[in-house]
């Protein structure tokens, strides 16, 4: 009985740790990439609006 207790819960805690030894969710993963490259350019855009914004008060103040 006791061995049959012992095999039963190493199935289960097997069981229970398959899905950590899986491997990483890619498409989680790319997903991430693709919100930080998002935020990025539009960091980027941001950037650029306040440079020409800037170029245009010089040019009016010269």
């Amino acid at each position: 009985m006791k061995k049959l207790v012992l095999i039963v819960a190493g199935f289960a805690s097997m069981a229970a740790a398959l899905p950590a030894s899986a491997g990483p969710d890619m498409q989680l993963i790319e997903k991430g990439r693709q919100a930080k490259k998002e935020q990025q350019m539009k960091q980027r855009n941001q950037t650029e609006q306040m440079m020409k914004a800037c170029a245009e008060m010089m040019k009016k103040s010269s």
